[in-house]
């Protein structure tokens, strides 16, 4: 029998001036006494919690201020919140920023505290470390706040499909570098991604139950298409740049690099044309380059890991690589999470440094406003596409540095590792798991076939085959060594026939 345990009931709550009635009480009468006293008014008032409210009004009497304290306040329970006082202004602050449909998430909250700590005189604050995001959770949870988010799934990927996928994928990639000799170098990744001018999506945290969600700035012109590539010996190339615009105006006034490819369209979309625009203006000069400082022949092939994205894989853009020596191999459809050096690791981290440079600069706008003496409620971050363009440029250059650097080089190379593509360049193409599903059938059965089917001169026809595949009917018990043929198989010859005409 199950037994139901009793609820914890409810506790009786005293008020200040309760406690301090009490407590004055049972100091000079003693505790019984105050119970006695008080328990018609408050029927569950025990001992122990008259010597507890005793116990403070002693304290205060030990105090200056006895006489003008005439009442006893609780201590508030629980931790002491991290960022103390300052904590209800970013409550304030990122309310009233919901109030107006800014969105809200750990990178707004996290620049927000920032900025306040910074203008803060209170130096134990400026050593608090604020990039995680278990801060900025903890302050969600208290303000109510849960994330409002339209989720989609990815089917799961069969375990035999998966395994025969990357089989595929693996040798395609192995035997053309063997084949080809082609060095690392000239092994190249290249995988469009969007790049967000602000952390602004259709994402964004809101008080349960709020009937009407709201985000400001999140139409779809925030954003750009950049197309990254690195190679099998870690270099990160070039950045294709494509902005949503009719004309080159689209394009940001900032000093890029020469070997960036910078374009616009309407959508900011990759197709057949900026396909071609990124082989023409980075792939095709770099390879070229690449053969020149290798000391390499012009038909000396590279190889090229890309996508089956539709843009890409046409045939201008097929023809173009096919004049520059340049071979294909197509990563797995709908298997990129598993198989894409560049979606595994490259991508979320640029993604991730683009964060912290957003973060870094909304906090500084915030800092400026408060020095400027803009009360925090009306504070609004400006958030026009004239604005942070520039911005946004500044910071892909500085990403493109770090990801030429050491530490980016680390990034790419944990690519190619966690897609598997490394360690099956490295085995070798003789050293990968075989092709073949019938490789591991039992070894007496392959030599029966081959005996069958290999040693007379012609191919068996296809009548003859319906043998191996024919079920036994019933049959007598006596008539062990004789194989019947199913109805309509009256001309299939059974196995001991075959055999004793090979004898003789």
């Amino acid at each position: 029998m199950e037994v139901k345990k009793p609820g914890r009931g409810k506790y009786k709550v005293f008020s200040d001036d309760e406690r301090y009635t009490i407590g004055k009480y049972a100091s000079i009468h003693g505790p019984m006494a105050a119970v006695k006293k008080f328990q018609s008014i408050h029927p569950k008032l025990n001992e122990s919690t008259v010597r507890a409210f005793r116990a403070k009004y002693h304290g205060i009497l030990k105090k200056s201020c006895a006489n003008t304290q005439k009442k006893i306040t609780s201590l508030k329970r629980g931790r002491p919140l991290l960022l103390g006082s300052l904590d209800e202004k970013v409550k304030q602050f990122l309310l009233t920023l919901r109030k107006k449909g800014g969105v809200v998430n750990t990178v707004i909250a996290n620049a927000t505290a920032k900025a306040l700590i910074d203008k803060s005189a209170d130096e134990h604050l400026k050593v608090l470390d604020l990039e995680s995001s278990f801060w900025a959770k903890s302050l969600f949870q208290r303000m109510g706040f849960v994330k409002r988010v339209a989720t989609t799934s990815r089917p799961e990927i069969p375990t035999g499909a998966r395994k025969e996928a990357e089989l595929i994928f693996h040798h395609e990639i192995v035997s053309k570098i063997e084949n080809y000799h082609i060095p690392s170098s000239l092994v190249i990744n290249i995988d469009q991604t969007p790049s967000k001018y602000a952390p602004v999506s259709s994402q964004t945290l809101a008080q349960k139950n709020s009937k009407h969600v709201c985000i400001k700035g999140s139409s779809f012109k925030q954003a750009i298409t950049a197309t990254f590539g690195i190679t099998l010996s870690n270099s990160f190339l070039p950045m294709q740049l494509i902005y949503g615009g009719k004309t080159a105006a689209s394009i940001p006034k900032f000093k890029f690099p020469k070997s960036f490819s910078l374009s616009a369209n309407p959508k900011h979309y990759s197709n057949t044309e900026e396909s071609l625009k990124l082989l023409n203006e980075v792939i095709i000069p770099y390879v070229n380059a690449e053969r020149e400082k290798l000391g390499l022949d012009k038909s000396q092939f590279a190889l090229l890991v890309m996508d089956v994205f539709t843009g890409q894989m046409t045939e201008p853009v097929k023809e173009k690589l096919r004049a520059n020596n340049i071979l294909l191999v197509r990563v797995p459809a709908n298997m990129t999470n598993l198989f894409q050096p560049l979606d595994l690791t490259v991508n979320g981290s640029v993604k991730a440094l683009m964060k912290q440079k957003f973060t870094l600069w909304y906090s500084q706008e915030i800092s400026k406003a408060l020095n400027e003496g803009v009360p925090l409620d009306d504070i609004e971050i400006n958030l026009k596409l004239s604005v942070l363009k520039p911005l946004h440029a500044k910071w892909l250059l500085e990403v493109f540095n770090h990801m030429t650097s050491d530490a980016g080089k680390s990034v790419i190379e944990n690519g190619w590792k966690s897609a598997g593509i490394s360690n099956a360049v490295s085995q070798g193409l003789s050293n990968l798991d075989t092709l073949d599903p019938f490789d591991s059938i039992d070894p007496l059965v392959q030599e029966s076939q081959d005996y069958l089917f290999h040693q007379s001169d012609n191919v068996p026809e296809s009548d003859q085959l319906k043998f191996f595949i024919t079920k036994p009917t019933e049959i007598d018990d006596d008539d062990d060594d004789v194989w019947i043929p199913e109805e309509g198989e009256e001309n299939t010859r059974n196995i001991f026939e075959i055999l004793d005409d090979e004898d003789d």
